[in-house]
């Protein structure tokens, strides 16, 4: 299937890379900003429903909660970092899931932020299963870096990729099994 024929969503589209990645995509986004417009719809991970996003053939999961304190603290970080991941992905049964987790996630006993990533990640594949899940783990993403970011995780959702991905400001295939 072509891009021009693919429809794509962006959850998380106020986010760094979720902004620069509905642009490159020309995609549908959400956010949690009140007023919202063409293709972009309003979105609270915490709080509202999957049903209400429209149908997609890839969906690209950039959202989360991102600071560890946040992570440790807040009430809600773990529906916003793992349940509403995985409802999201649970409700499009036949949507390719790209999942922006983070290099954290290989160390989930050392931060919050770091065992949610990979509590979203287990779930994620236990919903998907190995034939519709992306995962792609970067590290700090470098302000520069993020069109090339956003150009690999296009690549991976054109062309339906699976497994386990590293991101290090440079693409990189991973060995790591989910």
């Amino acid at each position: 299937m072509k891009r021009d024929d693919m429809k794509t969503l962006v959850v998380g589209g106020d986010s760094q890379v979720g902004k620069r990645l509905a642009s490159f995509l020309n995609s549908a986004s959400t956010t949690r900003r009140a007023g919202t417009s063409g293709g972009i719809y309003f979105y609270d991970l915490a709080y509202s429903n999957p049903k209400t996003l429209p149908k997609a053939d890839v969906i690209y999961l950039v959202a989360s909660m991102t600071k560890f304190r946040d992570c440790e603290m807040n009430p809600d970080a773990y529906v916003i970092n793992v349940d509403a991941q995985v409802a999201i992905a649970a409700h499009f049964p036949k949507s390719h899931i790209v999942y922006i987790s983070s290099e954290a996630a290989e160390w989930p006993n050392q931060t919050a932020y770091g065992s949610q990533k990979r509590a979203a990640e287990q779930s994620l594949l236990s919903v998907c299963g190995y034939d519709r899940l992306c995962v792609v783990r970067p590290r700090k993403i470098a302000p520069e870096a993020i069109g090339s970011l956003c150009a690999y995780l296009s690549h991976l959702g054109d062309s339906r990729c699976t497994g386990v991905y590293r991101w290090d400001n440079s693409p990189q295939k991973s060995v790591v099994e989910l």
